[in-house]
């Protein structure tokens, strides 16, 4: 079998879990915001915290490291790397300095200001982009960059198909 067909089938593996875990965060998210007992609430807390998170946040990882083989336009990659910019320049005040998920996003925000091919710097930064969304569930901002990681995966998942 071919290298694509296998990163293809691994993607769409990837997928089907990260969709489970994804819809399981937002079943115990219910349960915490509305469990009439508080050890349950703390419970379901934890296991989104302790057990969860954890996963999507490594296999988010995995699935960008997959993404790393497809071509997209440097016109689409561009818009991507401005939209990831963006998202990153709206967390930087919420993140607090000193914290590792700051240095992720100083990293990105340094990373992406390099000169240089779009794509090439998209695809370098791939793995840091679902780590720092991760991040925002846990502090609760806006979710620009949950919104630009979706994005690129729709975009690298079908690279010819146009995006707005």
């Amino acid at each position: 079998m071919a290298q694509s067909d296998q990163d293809r089938r691994r993607r769409e593996q990837l997928e089907d879990l990260l969709k489970r875990n994804y819809e399981t965060v937002y079943e115990y998210q219910k349960h915490v915001d509305s469990h009439p007992d508080l050890n349950q609430r703390r419970y379901y807390q934890q296991e989104i915290n302790d057990r969860l998170l954890p996963r999507i946040r490594s296999d988010e990882i995995k699935y960008a490291h997959l993404l790393v083989g497809t071509d997209i336009s440097e016109e689409t990659a561009a818009d991507l790397v401005q939209e990831i910019s963006h998202a990153a320049d709206s967390l930087q005040g919420s993140v607090p300095a000193g914290s590792p998920e700051r240095k992720a996003i100083d990293d990105l925000k340094a990373e992406l200001s390099k000169p240089g091919n779009p794509s090439a710097k998209l695809k370098l930064n791939l793995p840091i982009i679902p780590l720092i969304a991760s991040y925002e569930i846990t502090f609760e901002t806006a979710g620009l960059m949950g919104i630009a990681w979706k994005r690129v995966k729709d975009t690298f998942s079908d690279p010819h198909q146009p995006r707005h």
